[in-house]
């Protein structure tokens, strides 16, 4: 019965470990798009709202961007920016002009989805690492994903995030 306790603790830790590790890949997404959309808002700056018959490939690629993936961003004055820019440039709110001229950075922040199992495996072996715990393996680790995770060397960003996997390696046996 003890064991069959520690063993649900134990289930119980992996899922909470990788639900936060979901939403710790989500929030560098979010970051990521954040960057890119700061760099397009800045790009329109510079070329000061130009006419739509003379756009610059990149302003046509920054009004592409903001208006394909604003909604994405929980951001007000990003929402009114892309109402306006909806508004001053109707052509570019086609879906053909979203395929002509959407940069492949951002197909993945149009249409965004879980995390892969591999990234999430990948993600808590990185964390693990960190927390000096560095031969700890997910459970039910794929083949094919195992040579990749001994490869790791992802570039998660870990400052601000905290995982308690320290006392969910302690209370695990293995007999």
């Amino acid at each position: 019965m003890y064991h069959d306790a520690l063993e649900k603790d134990a289930e119980n830790a992996l899922n909470t470990a990788r639900l936060k590790t979901e939403k710790l890949l989500a929030d560098d997404e979010a970051m990521d798009l954040m960057s890119i959309l700061e760099r397009y808002c800045d790009i329109l700056m510079e070329s000061r709202m130009e006419r739509i018959d003379k756009l610059s490939g990149d302003s046509v690629e920054a009004i592409v961007g903001i208006l394909a993936t604003s909604s994405r961003i929980d951001s007000p004055e990003l929402i009114t920016l892309s109402q306006a820019l909806a508004l001053q440039y109707p052509n570019l709110t086609s879906d053909e002009a979203v395929k002509a001229h959407l940069a492949t950075k951002l197909v993945k922040h149009v249409t965004p989805n879980r995390p892969s199992q591999t990234a999430v495996d990948e993600t808590m072996v990185t964390i693990a690492k960190s927390y000096g715990v560095p031969d700890w393996e997910p459970p039910f680790l794929l083949p094919g994903d195992r040579s990749e995770i001994d490869g790791l060397s992802a570039g998660v960003n870990l400052s601000s995030f905290s995982l308690q996997l320290l006392p969910f390696q302690s209370s695990t046996r293995r007999d």
